[in-house]
């Protein structure tokens, strides 16, 4: 008896010395895939930056040809009776529930623009420009309180 609990317990050693150099193996495994450099990250971020401006000032002449940048916020927010930064945020969500199908669902490309549309790159870039709006909205519904 004492023969096959031995026998049975050297198994179960080698198991589990397997299973930990598997372990092992995948640690390292991740560890060799390649991170983000901070270099790469500051790439990114001037392509983004970069795109973004020229959406902004493309899309200002489409919405709000004169001097009001809040425009279309504005006419909506009176439509509606709501607020100005109510309506932003719409717009916002609106976006980010499309980056979040879409990564959700893996089907996207990684790129500004693909056959028959925007690709996921736009998009974000889309809803870094709704932020903006929604904080100059925010900005001018507290300069009207403060007055």
């Amino acid at each position: 008896m004492r023969d096959i609990k031995e026998k049975h317990m050297s198994k179960l050693r080698e198991e589990l010395a397997e299973e930990i150099e598997e372990f092992k193996r995948n640690q390292q495994a991740k560890a060799d895939v390649q991170h983000m450099t901070p270099e790469q990250f500051e790439i990114l971020r001037e392509e983004f930056l970069s795109h973004e401006a020229r959406i902004l000032d493309w899309k200002r002449g489409e919405y709000s040809p004169d001097e009001d940048r809040l425009l279309n916020f504005r006419q909506v927010a009176e439509f509606e009776g709501r607020t100005l930064a109510e309506v932003a945020l719409t717009w916002l969500l609106k976006h980010i529930q499309s980056i979040t199908l879409a990564v959700r669902s893996a089907d996207y490309a990684w790129a500004w623009e693909k056959e028959g549309g925007e690709g996921l790159k736009q998009r974000i870039a889309d809803a870094r420009n709704y932020l903006l709006l929604l904080a100059a909205c925010l900005e001018e519904e507290n300069e009207r309180v403060r007055e």
